[in-house]
Protein backbone atom coordinates (compact mmCIF):
# COMPACT_ATOMS: atom_id res chain seq x y z
CA UNK A 1 0.00 0.00 0.00
CA UNK A 2 1.68 3.28 -1.00
CA UNK A 3 2.18 5.58 1.96
CA UNK A 4 0.09 8.65 3.09
CA UNK A 5 1.15 12.18 3.30
CA UNK A 6 3.32 11.84 6.83
CA UNK A 7 2.01 8.66 7.74
CA UNK A 8 3.09 5.63 7.17
CA UNK A 9 0.93 2.19 6.60
CA UNK A 10 1.97 0.62 9.53
CA UNK A 11 1.20 3.55 11.60
CA UNK A 12 -2.28 3.69 10.48
CA UNK A 13 -2.92 -0.39 10.80
CA UNK A 14 -1.64 0.16 14.63
CA UNK A 15 -4.16 3.25 15.05
CA UNK A 16 -7.16 2.10 13.21
CA UNK A 17 -8.91 -0.03 15.77
CA UNK A 18 -8.83 2.94 17.58
CA UNK A 19 -9.95 5.57 14.70
CA UNK A 20 -10.95 3.53 12.65
CA UNK A 21 -13.33 5.71 10.57
CA UNK A 22 -10.66 8.73 10.17
CA UNK A 23 -7.93 5.78 8.72
CA UNK A 24 -10.54 4.70 5.93
CA UNK A 25 -10.56 8.51 4.79
CA UNK A 26 -7.13 9.09 4.85
CA UNK A 27 -6.06 5.89 2.66
CA UNK A 28 -9.32 6.48 0.61
CA UNK A 29 -7.41 9.98 -0.19
CA UNK A 30 -3.91 10.43 -1.86
CA UNK A 31 -1.29 13.56 -3.20
CA UNK A 32 -3.01 15.75 -0.10
CA UNK A 33 -0.39 18.55 1.32
CA UNK A 34 2.03 16.79 3.75
CA UNK A 35 0.81 16.96 6.94
CA UNK A 36 -2.58 17.06 6.77
CA UNK A 37 -3.11 12.88 7.51
CA UNK A 38 -1.13 13.67 10.30
CA UNK A 39 -3.52 16.53 11.64
CA UNK A 40 -6.63 14.68 10.97
CA UNK A 41 -4.56 11.79 13.41
CA UNK A 42 -4.28 13.81 15.93
CA UNK A 43 -7.59 15.34 16.08
CA UNK A 44 -9.35 12.19 15.29
CA UNK A 45 -7.29 10.62 18.65
CA UNK A 46 -7.75 13.79 21.06
CA UNK A 47 -11.59 13.33 20.40
CA UNK A 48 -11.77 9.60 20.91
CA UNK A 49 -9.34 9.99 24.46
CA UNK A 50 -12.19 12.33 25.42
CA UNK A 51 -15.20 10.29 24.78
CA UNK A 52 -13.20 7.32 26.72
CA UNK A 53 -12.44 5.06 23.54
CA UNK A 54 -9.62 4.15 25.55
CA UNK A 55 -10.93 3.97 29.16
CA UNK A 56 -10.15 0.45 30.68
CA UNK A 57 -13.96 0.32 32.24
CA UNK A 58 -15.75 -2.80 31.42
CA UNK A 59 -19.77 -3.45 31.99
CA UNK A 60 -21.77 -6.21 32.78
CA UNK A 61 -24.28 -8.13 31.27
CA UNK A 62 -26.18 -6.94 34.39
CA UNK A 63 -25.61 -3.30 33.59
CA UNK A 64 -23.19 -2.41 36.49
CA UNK A 65 -19.39 -2.18 36.28
CA UNK A 66 -16.45 -3.78 37.16
CA UNK A 67 -13.85 -2.81 39.53
CA UNK A 68 -10.92 -3.57 37.47
CA UNK A 69 -8.48 -2.16 39.87
CA UNK A 70 -8.75 -5.01 41.66
CA UNK A 71 -7.61 -7.25 39.30
CA UNK A 72 -4.14 -8.74 38.91
CA UNK A 73 -1.24 -6.62 38.57
CA UNK A 74 -0.44 -7.91 35.42
CA UNK A 75 -3.58 -6.64 34.29
CA UNK A 76 -3.74 -3.39 36.27
CA UNK A 77 -0.89 -2.41 34.84
CA UNK A 78 0.96 -2.17 31.06
CA UNK A 79 4.11 -2.36 30.16
CA UNK A 80 5.02 -0.01 27.22
CA UNK A 81 7.60 -0.12 24.88
CA UNK A 82 7.63 2.61 23.12
CA UNK A 83 6.82 5.16 24.36
CA UNK A 84 8.66 3.31 27.26
CA UNK A 85 7.19 2.93 30.89
CA UNK A 86 4.85 1.22 33.38
CA UNK A 87 1.35 3.00 34.04
CA UNK A 88 -1.58 1.96 36.05
CA UNK A 89 -4.44 1.94 34.01
CA UNK A 90 -6.00 4.17 35.85
CA UNK A 91 -3.82 7.01 34.33
CA UNK A 92 -3.33 5.85 31.13
CA UNK A 93 -6.15 8.27 29.86
CA UNK A 94 -4.49 11.44 31.01
CA UNK A 95 -0.81 9.94 30.22
CA UNK A 96 -1.85 9.85 26.20
CA UNK A 97 -3.56 13.60 26.39
CA UNK A 98 0.10 14.48 27.79
CA UNK A 99 2.03 12.68 24.63
CA UNK A 100 -1.32 13.91 22.21
CA UNK A 101 0.04 17.51 23.67
CA UNK A 102 3.63 17.00 23.16
CA UNK A 103 5.27 18.08 20.48
CA UNK A 104 8.45 15.65 21.07
CA UNK A 105 6.26 12.64 20.89
CA UNK A 106 5.64 11.51 17.48
CA UNK A 107 2.60 10.02 15.98
CA UNK A 108 4.77 6.66 15.05
CA UNK A 109 5.49 6.20 18.67
CA UNK A 110 2.19 7.07 19.70
CA UNK A 111 0.40 4.68 17.27
CA UNK A 112 3.05 1.91 19.22
CA UNK A 113 1.38 2.98 22.49
CA UNK A 114 -2.04 2.79 21.68
CA UNK A 115 -1.83 -0.14 19.97
CA UNK A 116 -0.33 -1.58 23.13
CA UNK A 117 -3.43 0.03 25.48
CA UNK A 118 -5.62 -1.79 22.95
CA UNK A 119 -4.75 -4.65 23.36
CA UNK A 120 -4.51 -4.90 26.85
CA UNK A 121 -8.17 -3.63 27.14
CA UNK A 122 -9.22 -6.45 25.01
CA UNK A 123 -6.93 -8.20 27.87
CA UNK A 124 -8.89 -7.30 30.31
CA UNK A 125 -12.22 -8.06 28.97
CA UNK A 126 -11.51 -11.07 27.55
CA UNK A 127 -10.63 -12.07 31.02
CA UNK A 128 -13.75 -10.65 32.59
CA UNK A 129 -15.84 -12.03 30.04
CA UNK A 130 -14.48 -15.66 30.31
CA UNK A 131 -15.68 -15.51 34.33
CA UNK A 132 -18.91 -13.87 33.73
CA UNK A 133 -20.14 -16.56 31.17
CA UNK A 134 -19.20 -19.21 33.97
CA UNK A 135 -21.04 -16.91 36.31
CA UNK A 136 -24.07 -17.02 34.03
CA UNK A 137 -23.93 -20.53 33.18
CA UNK A 138 -24.41 -21.25 37.44
CA UNK A 139 -26.73 -18.32 37.81
CA UNK A 140 -29.26 -19.79 35.06
CA UNK A 141 -28.66 -23.34 36.89
CA UNK A 142 -29.67 -21.99 39.90
CA UNK A 143 -32.75 -20.64 38.36
CA UNK A 144 -33.81 -23.41 36.74
CA UNK A 145 -33.66 -25.19 39.89
CA UNK A 146 -35.60 -22.20 41.59
CA UNK A 147 -38.41 -22.29 38.78
CA UNK A 148 -38.55 -26.22 39.09
CA UNK A 149 -38.91 -25.97 43.15
CA UNK A 150 -41.57 -23.35 42.82
CA UNK A 151 -43.25 -25.57 40.41
CA UNK A 152 -43.28 -28.64 42.49
CA UNK A 153 -44.28 -27.09 45.82
CA UNK A 154 -46.85 -25.26 44.00
CA UNK A 155 -48.43 -29.02 43.46
CA UNK A 156 -48.71 -29.92 47.27
CA UNK A 157 -52.26 -29.79 48.87
CA UNK A 158 -53.60 -28.34 51.92
CA UNK A 159 -51.82 -27.62 55.13
CA UNK A 160 -48.88 -29.77 54.28
CA UNK A 161 -48.61 -27.54 50.72
CA UNK A 162 -48.86 -24.28 52.45
CA UNK A 163 -46.49 -24.71 55.32
CA UNK A 164 -43.62 -26.87 52.86
CA UNK A 165 -43.92 -23.86 51.01
CA UNK A 166 -42.94 -21.48 53.94
CA UNK A 167 -40.42 -23.89 54.88
CA UNK A 168 -39.03 -24.29 51.20
CA UNK A 169 -39.43 -20.67 49.47
CA UNK A 170 -39.23 -18.50 52.69
CA UNK A 171 -36.43 -18.28 55.47
CA UNK A 172 -38.28 -20.74 57.93
CA UNK A 173 -36.23 -23.36 58.75
CA UNK A 174 -32.82 -23.18 60.42
CA UNK A 175 -31.87 -26.85 59.12
CA UNK A 176 -31.17 -25.17 55.01
CA UNK A 177 -31.70 -21.76 53.30
CA UNK A 178 -35.13 -21.60 51.31
CA UNK A 179 -35.32 -19.73 47.95
CA UNK A 180 -35.36 -16.21 49.48
CA UNK A 181 -31.89 -16.87 50.96
CA UNK A 182 -30.60 -18.61 48.19
CA UNK A 183 -31.58 -15.30 45.60
CA UNK A 184 -29.74 -13.18 48.27
CA UNK A 185 -26.93 -15.55 48.09
CA UNK A 186 -26.96 -15.08 44.29
CA UNK A 187 -26.99 -11.32 44.53
CA UNK A 188 -24.16 -11.90 47.11
CA UNK A 189 -22.01 -13.15 44.50
CA UNK A 190 -22.38 -10.92 41.64
CA UNK A 191 -21.41 -7.97 44.07
CA UNK A 192 -18.08 -10.21 44.32
CA UNK A 193 -17.84 -10.45 40.78
CA UNK A 194 -17.76 -6.93 39.88
CA UNK A 195 -15.47 -6.44 42.11
CA UNK A 196 -13.20 -9.00 40.40
CA UNK A 197 -13.11 -11.47 43.28
CA UNK A 198 -14.43 -13.96 40.90
CA UNK A 199 -13.09 -17.09 43.21
CA UNK A 200 -14.92 -15.97 45.75
CA UNK A 201 -18.25 -14.91 43.49
CA UNK A 202 -17.48 -18.92 41.79
CA UNK A 203 -17.27 -20.81 45.60
CA UNK A 204 -20.85 -18.99 46.62
CA UNK A 205 -22.25 -20.05 43.08
CA UNK A 206 -21.36 -23.50 44.02
CA UNK A 207 -22.88 -23.29 47.23
CA UNK A 208 -26.40 -22.21 46.10
CA UNK A 209 -26.26 -25.10 43.41
CA UNK A 210 -26.00 -27.37 46.56
CA UNK A 211 -28.65 -25.87 48.69
CA UNK A 212 -31.15 -25.15 45.65
CA UNK A 213 -30.57 -28.77 44.73
CA UNK A 214 -31.37 -30.12 48.39
CA UNK A 215 -33.98 -27.49 47.93
CA UNK A 216 -35.38 -29.49 44.88
CA UNK A 217 -34.40 -33.00 46.53
CA UNK A 218 -36.58 -32.33 49.12
CA UNK A 219 -40.11 -30.98 47.65
CA UNK A 220 -39.58 -33.43 44.66
CA UNK A 221 -39.40 -36.49 47.98
CA UNK A 222 -42.32 -34.89 49.79
CA UNK A 223 -44.52 -34.71 46.48
CA UNK A 224 -43.20 -38.74 45.71
CA UNK A 225 -44.31 -39.35 49.64
CA UNK A 226 -47.51 -38.13 49.28
CA UNK A 227 -48.41 -39.84 46.17
CA UNK A 228 -46.87 -43.42 47.99
CA UNK A 229 -48.94 -42.35 51.14
CA UNK A 230 -51.89 -41.99 48.87
CA UNK A 231 -51.37 -45.35 46.64
CA UNK A 232 -51.01 -47.41 49.75
CA UNK A 233 -47.46 -47.70 50.42
CA UNK A 234 -46.38 -48.19 53.69
CA UNK A 235 -42.25 -48.43 53.80
CA UNK A 236 -40.38 -45.41 52.46
CA UNK A 237 -36.43 -44.64 52.43
CA UNK A 238 -35.76 -40.82 53.39
CA UNK A 239 -33.14 -39.17 52.27
CA UNK A 240 -30.85 -37.27 54.34
CA UNK A 241 -29.77 -33.71 54.82
CA UNK A 242 -32.77 -30.98 54.08
CA UNK A 243 -35.01 -34.22 52.68
CA UNK A 244 -34.96 -35.62 56.22
CA UNK A 245 -35.43 -31.85 58.01
CA UNK A 246 -38.26 -30.82 55.62
CA UNK A 247 -40.29 -34.28 56.82
CA UNK A 248 -39.63 -33.95 60.32
CA UNK A 249 -41.67 -30.63 60.48
CA UNK A 250 -44.34 -31.76 58.61
CA UNK A 251 -44.64 -35.42 59.79
CA UNK A 252 -47.88 -33.82 62.28
CA UNK A 253 -49.48 -32.20 59.43
CA UNK A 254 -48.91 -35.28 56.62
CA UNK A 255 -50.54 -37.47 59.79
CA UNK A 256 -53.26 -35.27 60.00
CA UNK A 257 -53.82 -34.59 56.62
CA UNK A 258 -53.54 -37.86 55.13
CA UNK A 259 -55.05 -39.96 57.90
CA UNK A 260 -51.94 -42.30 59.04
CA UNK A 261 -49.42 -42.56 61.27
CA UNK A 262 -46.00 -42.30 60.81
CA UNK A 263 -42.60 -43.38 62.64
CA UNK A 264 -39.38 -42.92 61.64
CA UNK A 265 -37.11 -45.97 61.48
CA UNK A 266 -33.41 -44.80 60.92
CA UNK A 267 -33.51 -43.58 57.17
CA UNK A 268 -37.36 -45.43 56.69
CA UNK A 269 -40.61 -44.15 57.44
CA UNK A 270 -43.49 -46.36 57.89
CA UNK A 271 -46.48 -45.93 57.60
CA UNK A 272 -49.58 -47.14 59.50
CA UNK A 273 -53.71 -46.72 58.50
CA UNK A 274 -56.43 -46.45 60.85
CA UNK A 275 -58.04 -49.47 58.86
CA UNK A 276 -55.29 -51.64 59.46
CA UNK A 277 -56.53 -55.24 60.81
CA UNK A 278 -54.80 -58.09 62.58
CA UNK A 279 -55.28 -61.26 61.85
CA UNK A 280 -55.75 -64.14 64.00
CA UNK A 281 -51.98 -64.67 64.65
CA UNK A 282 -51.39 -60.76 65.64
CA UNK A 283 -50.02 -59.61 62.07
CA UNK A 284 -50.51 -56.16 60.94
CA UNK A 285 -52.20 -56.17 57.52
CA UNK A 286 -50.97 -52.82 55.95
CA UNK A 287 -47.96 -51.13 58.21
CA UNK A 288 -44.76 -52.86 57.24
CA UNK A 289 -43.47 -54.16 54.05
CA UNK A 290 -41.27 -57.28 53.81
CA UNK A 291 -37.80 -57.20 54.04
CA UNK A 292 -36.27 -55.83 50.92
CA UNK A 293 -39.77 -55.02 49.95
CA UNK A 294 -38.77 -51.19 50.63
CA UNK A 295 -39.94 -48.92 47.32
CA UNK A 296 -39.46 -45.55 48.09
CA UNK A 297 -42.07 -43.03 46.39
CA UNK A 298 -41.75 -42.96 42.89
CA UNK A 299 -38.00 -43.19 43.12
CA UNK A 300 -36.93 -46.30 43.55
CA UNK A 301 -34.03 -47.05 45.21
CA UNK A 302 -32.71 -48.78 42.39
CA UNK A 303 -32.23 -45.94 40.44
CA UNK A 304 -28.61 -44.50 39.80
CA UNK A 305 -27.22 -41.03 40.12
CA UNK A 306 -27.83 -39.37 36.88
CA UNK A 307 -24.00 -38.58 36.69
CA UNK A 308 -22.84 -42.04 36.36
CA UNK A 309 -24.86 -42.93 33.52
CA UNK A 310 -25.08 -39.59 31.46
CA UNK A 311 -24.12 -41.64 27.75
CA UNK A 312 -27.02 -44.38 28.44
CA UNK A 313 -29.47 -41.30 29.70
CA UNK A 314 -28.68 -39.67 26.33
CA UNK A 315 -28.64 -42.90 24.42
CA UNK A 316 -32.60 -43.23 25.86
CA UNK A 317 -33.46 -39.35 25.37
CA UNK A 318 -32.47 -40.27 21.94
CA UNK A 319 -34.28 -43.29 20.92
CA UNK A 320 -37.32 -41.15 22.83
CA UNK A 321 -37.22 -38.34 19.95
CA UNK A 322 -38.30 -41.56 17.52
CA UNK A 323 -40.88 -42.96 19.89
CA UNK A 324 -45.04 -43.12 19.70
CA UNK A 325 -46.32 -39.62 20.22
CA UNK A 326 -50.01 -39.33 21.22
CA UNK A 327 -51.16 -34.92 22.06
CA UNK A 328 -48.71 -34.47 24.98
CA UNK A 329 -47.27 -37.64 25.62
CA UNK A 330 -44.51 -40.08 24.59
CA UNK A 331 -44.56 -43.56 25.39
CA UNK A 332 -41.30 -46.14 24.45
CA UNK A 333 -40.72 -49.50 24.60
CA UNK A 334 -37.88 -50.31 26.55
CA UNK A 335 -36.97 -54.00 25.38
CA UNK A 336 -35.88 -52.24 22.20
CA UNK A 337 -33.16 -50.80 24.06
CA UNK A 338 -29.54 -52.02 24.14
CA UNK A 339 -29.50 -54.60 27.06
CA UNK A 340 -26.15 -52.27 28.46
CA UNK A 341 -28.48 -49.35 28.13
CA UNK A 342 -31.93 -50.50 29.17
CA UNK A 343 -31.07 -51.21 33.19
CA UNK A 344 -33.89 -50.18 35.50
CA UNK A 345 -31.18 -48.47 37.31
CA UNK A 346 -30.70 -46.03 34.10
CA UNK A 347 -34.53 -45.39 33.24
CA UNK A 348 -35.00 -45.31 36.52
CA UNK A 349 -32.31 -42.48 36.74
CA UNK A 350 -33.91 -40.76 33.83
CA UNK A 351 -37.26 -40.82 35.69
CA UNK A 352 -35.98 -38.97 38.35
CA UNK A 353 -33.92 -36.52 36.51
CA UNK A 354 -37.57 -35.59 33.89
CA UNK A 355 -39.41 -36.01 37.17
CA UNK A 356 -37.88 -32.95 38.76
CA UNK A 357 -38.05 -30.90 35.65
CA UNK A 358 -41.35 -29.43 36.47
CA UNK A 359 -42.09 -26.52 33.58
CA UNK A 360 -42.37 -28.77 30.81
CA UNK A 361 -42.67 -32.39 32.66
CA UNK A 362 -46.10 -33.24 34.19
CA UNK A 363 -46.02 -37.01 34.69
CA UNK A 364 -43.30 -40.00 34.43
CA UNK A 365 -44.83 -43.40 34.48
CA UNK A 366 -41.86 -46.73 33.90
CA UNK A 367 -43.75 -49.47 34.23
CA UNK A 368 -42.98 -51.89 37.01
CA UNK A 369 -40.17 -54.44 36.06
CA UNK A 370 -39.27 -52.67 32.67
CA UNK A 371 -37.51 -53.55 30.51
CA UNK A 372 -39.59 -55.07 29.16
CA UNK A 373 -42.01 -52.35 29.55
CA UNK A 374 -42.57 -48.86 28.87
CA UNK A 375 -41.32 -45.46 29.44
CA UNK A 376 -44.02 -43.21 29.34
CA UNK A 377 -43.89 -38.89 29.55
CA UNK A 378 -46.79 -36.93 29.76
CA UNK A 379 -45.64 -33.21 29.33
CA UNK A 380 -47.21 -30.05 30.44
CA UNK A 381 -50.02 -28.59 28.69
CA UNK A 382 -48.80 -26.43 26.04
CA UNK A 383 -45.63 -28.48 25.68
CA UNK A 384 -45.15 -30.51 22.32
CA UNK A 385 -42.81 -33.64 23.07
CA UNK A 386 -40.56 -32.52 20.51
CA UNK A 387 -39.93 -29.48 22.20
CA UNK A 388 -40.54 -31.37 25.55
CA UNK A 389 -37.43 -33.58 24.66
CA UNK A 390 -35.42 -30.94 23.26
CA UNK A 391 -35.64 -29.35 26.78
CA UNK A 392 -34.86 -32.25 28.68
CA UNK A 393 -31.75 -33.10 26.83
CA UNK A 394 -30.75 -29.44 26.52
CA UNK A 395 -31.08 -29.56 30.42
CA UNK A 396 -29.56 -32.89 30.97
CA UNK A 397 -26.38 -31.67 29.21
CA UNK A 398 -25.79 -28.14 30.71
CA UNK A 399 -26.42 -30.17 33.92
CA UNK A 400 -24.39 -33.37 33.48
CA UNK A 401 -22.11 -32.87 30.42
CA UNK A 402 -21.48 -36.30 28.23
CA UNK A 403 -18.54 -38.95 29.04
CA UNK A 404 -15.94 -39.11 26.38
Amino acid sequence: MRENAGVDAATLERLEPLVPETVAQIRSREGRPDGDAAQSLHRALEAAVADGELSMRVDSTYGETYEVLNLPTSLREVELSVPGGRYHIDNVEGQVRRWLADEDTSLRELSYAIEALVDHREAIEGTISEHENEFEERRRTIERDIESVRAIASQLEGTVGERARKLVLENRHEAFDGVTEVRDGVADARRALHECSFETATSRLRELESAVDGLLTAVDFLRSLVGGIEHGQSTITLPDGPTRALYQELEELLEEQYDVELALEDDRILVTRPDSVEDATGTDHGSVAEPGDEPTADEPETAADPAAVTDEILYVLRELTGADTSGGTVEYQTEQLPAAIGRQEVLEALARFCRRQSPVVASVTVQDGAPPGFFHIEFTEGTEPEAGLDSLTDTFVERYGTHN
